[in-house]
C-alpha cells in the first residue's frame, strides 16, 4: 500500500502531497517527480505489475500531468528508481530541493497523510 505526506517548503511556503520517492500500490509503481517546466512535484505512474502477487513489472514514461510531456522531469529528491542491486527501492525522502526555490521541502509531520492502493 502506498503513500501520501505533506512536504512544506520553509522559504516559499510551497506544499506538496507526494510520496517522497518511489512507492507501490498492489498494481501500480509512482516515483515522486519533480517538473523543471512548471516547478512541481508529482506522484507519477512509472509502472504496473501484472497482477497483485507481484509478477512482471511493466515499465512506462512518465508523463507531467501539467506540461503533459516527460522531458523536464527528474527523480525527486535525487537519484534512481533502482538501489545497487538493479531492485526497485522504495526509499522515502525526509526532505529534498524545493521546486519553486532554493529552499528545502521538509516533511511536515503535521500534514495530512493518505494511504492509498
Amino acid at each position: 500500500m502506498g503513500s501520501w505526506s505533506t512536504y512544506r517548503c520553509g522559504e516559499c511556503n510551497y506544499t506538496a502531497e507526494v510520496s517522497g520517492g518511489a512507492d507501490r500500490g498492489f498494481v501500480s509503481v509512482t516515483q515522486t517527480m519533480s517538473c523543471g517546466q512548471c516547478q512541481s512535484l508529482y506522484d507519477l505512474h512509472t509502472g504496473e505489475y501484472e497482477d497483485r502477487s507481484g509478477g512482471q513489472l511493466q515499465s512506462k514514461k512518465p508523463i507531467c500531468p501539467q506540461c503533459k510531456v516527460g522531458d523536464y522531469l527528474s527523480v525527486w529528491p535525487t537519484g534512481t528508481l533502482t538501489n545497487d542491486a538493479g531492485d526497485l527501492d522504495w526509499h522515502k525522502a525526509s526532505s529534498g530541493p524545493c521546486p519553486r526555490c532554493s529552499g528545502q521541502l521538509m516533511l511536515d509531520k503535521s500534514g495530512p497523510v493518505a494511504l492509498w492502493d
